[in-house]
Protein backbone atom coordinates (compact mmCIF):
# COMPACT_ATOMS: atom_id res chain seq x y z
CA UNK A 1 0.00 0.00 0.00
CA UNK A 2 1.41 3.39 -0.98
CA UNK A 3 1.64 6.52 1.13
CA UNK A 4 -1.55 8.61 1.18
CA UNK A 5 -1.20 12.38 1.58
CA UNK A 6 -3.91 14.77 2.71
CA UNK A 7 -4.81 17.54 0.30
CA UNK A 8 -4.35 20.40 2.77
CA UNK A 9 -3.86 21.18 6.45
CA UNK A 10 -7.60 21.57 7.09
CA UNK A 11 -8.09 18.01 5.85
CA UNK A 12 -5.20 16.84 8.01
CA UNK A 13 -6.88 18.36 11.07
CA UNK A 14 -9.73 15.89 10.70
CA UNK A 15 -7.40 12.98 11.42
CA UNK A 16 -6.48 12.31 15.05
CA UNK A 17 -2.86 11.55 14.07
CA UNK A 18 -2.23 15.18 13.14
CA UNK A 19 -4.10 16.72 16.06
CA UNK A 20 -1.00 17.66 18.07
CA UNK A 21 -1.91 21.32 18.43
CA UNK A 22 0.36 24.21 17.51
CA UNK A 23 2.63 24.34 14.46
CA UNK A 24 3.53 21.03 12.81
CA UNK A 25 5.43 20.34 9.56
CA UNK A 26 3.44 18.12 7.20
CA UNK A 27 3.53 16.88 3.61
CA UNK A 28 0.38 17.71 1.64
CA UNK A 29 -0.70 16.87 -1.90
CA UNK A 30 -3.35 19.29 -3.24
CA UNK A 31 -5.51 18.01 -6.11
CA UNK A 32 -3.94 20.39 -8.65
CA UNK A 33 -0.33 19.76 -7.61
CA UNK A 34 1.71 17.16 -9.55
CA UNK A 35 3.76 16.26 -6.45
CA UNK A 36 3.47 16.49 -2.63
CA UNK A 37 5.36 19.22 -0.77
CA UNK A 38 6.09 20.13 2.83
CA UNK A 39 4.33 22.97 4.64
CA UNK A 40 3.99 24.26 8.18
CA UNK A 41 0.48 23.55 9.49
CA UNK A 42 -1.31 25.23 12.37
CA UNK A 43 -3.60 22.75 14.12
CA UNK A 44 -5.45 24.99 16.54
CA UNK A 45 -7.99 26.80 14.36
CA UNK A 46 -9.15 23.90 12.23
CA UNK A 47 -5.95 23.37 10.27
CA UNK A 48 -4.23 26.22 8.41
CA UNK A 49 -1.21 26.38 6.11
CA UNK A 50 1.49 28.99 6.65
CA UNK A 51 2.34 30.70 3.36
CA UNK A 52 4.58 33.24 5.08
CA UNK A 53 6.13 33.58 8.53
CA UNK A 54 8.59 36.00 10.05
CA UNK A 55 10.30 34.66 13.15
CA UNK A 56 12.73 36.21 15.57
CA UNK A 57 15.67 35.40 13.31
CA UNK A 58 16.28 38.13 10.74
CA UNK A 59 15.66 37.20 7.13
CA UNK A 60 15.87 39.43 4.07
CA UNK A 61 12.60 39.35 2.10
CA UNK A 62 13.96 41.48 -0.72
CA UNK A 63 14.27 38.43 -2.98
CA UNK A 64 14.26 37.64 -6.69
CA UNK A 65 11.31 36.50 -8.78
CA UNK A 66 12.45 32.88 -8.77
CA UNK A 67 12.84 32.90 -4.98
CA UNK A 68 9.32 34.24 -4.50
CA UNK A 69 8.11 31.76 -7.09
CA UNK A 70 9.55 28.63 -5.48
CA UNK A 71 9.95 29.82 -1.88
CA UNK A 72 12.80 30.52 0.52
CA UNK A 73 13.75 30.22 4.17
CA UNK A 74 12.90 27.36 6.52
CA UNK A 75 9.36 26.35 7.48
CA UNK A 76 10.30 26.20 11.18
CA UNK A 77 11.34 29.87 11.12
CA UNK A 78 11.09 32.80 8.71
CA UNK A 79 9.97 31.67 5.26
CA UNK A 80 7.87 32.24 2.17
CA UNK A 81 6.15 29.10 0.88
CA UNK A 82 6.26 30.06 -2.81
CA UNK A 83 3.75 31.44 -5.33
CA UNK A 84 4.08 28.25 -7.38
CA UNK A 85 2.52 26.24 -4.53
CA UNK A 86 -0.32 28.72 -4.06
CA UNK A 87 -1.46 28.15 -7.65
CA UNK A 88 -1.43 24.36 -7.21
CA UNK A 89 -4.39 24.33 -4.82
CA UNK A 90 -8.04 25.31 -4.75
CA UNK A 91 -9.09 28.86 -3.74
CA UNK A 92 -8.75 29.23 0.01
CA UNK A 93 -9.48 31.51 2.91
CA UNK A 94 -6.57 33.84 3.64
CA UNK A 95 -5.75 34.78 7.24
CA UNK A 96 -3.25 37.55 7.99
CA UNK A 97 -1.99 38.11 11.54
CA UNK A 98 0.82 40.11 13.11
CA UNK A 99 1.91 39.32 16.65
CA UNK A 100 4.97 38.92 18.87
CA UNK A 101 3.86 35.63 20.51
CA UNK A 102 2.39 37.66 23.39
CA UNK A 103 -0.03 40.04 21.74
CA UNK A 104 -2.08 40.02 18.54
CA UNK A 105 -1.63 43.34 16.73
CA UNK A 106 -3.49 42.86 13.45
CA UNK A 107 -5.96 40.31 12.10
CA UNK A 108 -7.31 40.28 8.54
CA UNK A 109 -9.48 37.54 6.98
CA UNK A 110 -10.38 37.02 3.34
CA UNK A 111 -12.96 34.27 2.75
CA UNK A 112 -11.85 33.52 -0.82
CA UNK A 113 -8.42 34.20 -2.34
CA UNK A 114 -7.04 33.01 -5.66
CA UNK A 115 -4.11 33.95 -7.91
CA UNK A 116 -3.12 33.06 -11.47
CA UNK A 117 -0.02 31.13 -12.58
CA UNK A 118 3.48 32.22 -13.54
CA UNK A 119 2.40 33.13 -17.09
CA UNK A 120 -0.01 35.70 -15.64
CA UNK A 121 2.65 36.99 -13.23
CA UNK A 122 0.60 35.50 -10.39
CA UNK A 123 -2.10 38.12 -10.84
CA UNK A 124 -4.64 38.26 -8.01
CA UNK A 125 -7.90 36.96 -9.49
CA UNK A 126 -10.37 36.82 -6.59
CA UNK A 127 -10.64 38.41 -3.14
CA UNK A 128 -14.03 38.14 -1.43
CA UNK A 129 -15.56 39.03 1.94
CA UNK A 130 -12.51 40.74 3.41
CA UNK A 131 -12.74 41.71 7.08
CA UNK A 132 -10.25 43.23 9.50
CA UNK A 133 -8.44 46.28 10.83
CA UNK A 134 -6.75 46.98 7.49
CA UNK A 135 -9.94 47.68 5.56
CA UNK A 136 -9.90 46.27 2.03
CA UNK A 137 -6.15 46.21 1.49
CA UNK A 138 -6.19 42.76 -0.17
CA UNK A 139 -9.26 43.60 -2.28
CA UNK A 140 -7.22 46.47 -3.73
CA UNK A 141 -4.72 43.96 -5.15
CA UNK A 142 -7.25 42.29 -7.50
CA UNK A 143 -5.96 42.54 -11.06
CA UNK A 144 -2.40 43.34 -9.96
CA UNK A 145 0.63 41.27 -10.91
CA UNK A 146 3.20 40.14 -8.39
CA UNK A 147 6.35 42.25 -8.55
CA UNK A 148 9.96 41.83 -7.42
CA UNK A 149 13.05 44.02 -7.77
CA UNK A 150 14.20 42.01 -10.81
CA UNK A 151 10.74 41.70 -12.41
CA UNK A 152 8.93 45.01 -12.15
CA UNK A 153 5.22 44.38 -12.79
CA UNK A 154 3.65 47.03 -10.56
CA UNK A 155 1.20 49.70 -11.69
CA UNK A 156 3.65 52.57 -11.21
CA UNK A 157 5.07 53.65 -14.58
CA UNK A 158 7.98 55.59 -13.14
CA UNK A 159 9.06 53.44 -10.21
CA UNK A 160 10.01 49.97 -9.09
CA UNK A 161 7.90 49.45 -5.96
CA UNK A 162 9.61 46.19 -5.01
CA UNK A 163 12.97 47.95 -4.89
CA UNK A 164 11.54 50.87 -2.92
CA UNK A 165 9.73 48.71 -0.37
CA UNK A 166 12.46 46.05 -0.38
CA UNK A 167 10.08 43.15 -0.88
CA UNK A 168 7.96 41.26 -3.37
CA UNK A 169 4.20 41.96 -3.42
CA UNK A 170 1.16 42.88 -5.52
CA UNK A 171 2.00 46.58 -5.63
CA UNK A 172 -0.07 49.41 -7.05
CA UNK A 173 1.46 52.87 -6.82
CA UNK A 174 4.86 53.29 -5.19
CA UNK A 175 3.52 56.33 -3.32
CA UNK A 176 0.86 54.35 -1.41
CA UNK A 177 2.96 54.37 1.77
CA UNK A 178 4.84 56.88 3.87
CA UNK A 179 8.55 56.12 3.78
CA UNK A 180 11.39 56.73 6.19
CA UNK A 181 14.83 57.83 4.92
CA UNK A 182 16.38 54.91 3.08
CA UNK A 183 13.08 53.69 1.67
CA UNK A 184 11.94 51.70 4.72
CA UNK A 185 8.26 51.39 5.63
CA UNK A 186 7.56 53.31 8.84
CA UNK A 187 4.44 51.44 9.87
CA UNK A 188 1.83 53.91 8.56
CA UNK A 189 1.35 52.11 5.25
CA UNK A 190 -2.27 50.96 4.73
CA UNK A 191 -1.18 47.71 3.14
CA UNK A 192 -1.34 43.98 3.84
CA UNK A 193 2.21 43.51 2.57
CA UNK A 194 4.00 41.51 5.30
CA UNK A 195 7.25 41.18 3.38
CA UNK A 196 8.71 44.68 3.82
CA UNK A 197 11.43 45.55 6.37
CA UNK A 198 10.46 45.50 10.05
CA UNK A 199 11.44 48.82 11.63
CA UNK A 200 10.76 47.87 15.27
CA UNK A 201 12.19 44.88 17.14
CA UNK A 202 9.84 41.96 17.83
CA UNK A 203 9.91 41.00 21.48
Amino acid sequence: MGVVFVGNCAEGFKYHYYRHGGSVPMNIHPTLSPTPFQVLSWFVQGGRTYIQQRGRTFMNFNRSWDEYRYGFGHIHSSHWLGLHYLTNSEPKQLLYETNNNKRLFTRQVTDLFRIGNNDSNYTVQIVRNEKGELGECMSETVGRSFSTFDRDKDDDVGGNCASIFQSGWWFGSCTDCTMMPGGVWNGSCPSCNPNGPITKPIG
